[in-house]
């Protein structure tokens, strides 16, 4: 009888090892799937940031040169000041003349 219970409680425990190791494989599994998930998806974050580094670095220059127009456009207008004086330039000699008088 003693002989019946060693062999039912290593049977038992043959058992519980093979769960066990089904357990850790299936766990390994999970972990390798999650891992190989999370790589992707470092690859695909790094990818993205490698654009936005690029477009960063396109709108930089982008800029410069917008900055550069603004820069040539400001020196090439009249100041107001200057407008004002070429408005009243432009005015006929005859201040008493006005839209109202045609």
């Amino acid at each position: 009888m003693s002989k019946r219970k060693r062999d039912s409680s290593g049977i038992s425990s043959e058992f519980k090892t093979a769960e066990r190791g089904d357990n850790e494989s299936g766990r390994r599994a999970q972990l390798a799937q999650k891992l190989e998930m999370l790589q992707k998806e470092e690859r695909s974050l790094k990818s993205l940031l490698t654009e936005l580094r690029s477009q960063q670095s396109q709108l930089k220059i982008e800029k410069v040169r917008l900055e550069s127009i603004v820069a040539k456009n400001v020196k090439a207008e009249p100041r107001r000041s200057e407008m004002v004086e070429l408005y009243q330039d432009s005015r006929p000699m005859d201040d008493s003349l006005s839209i109202h008088d045609l």
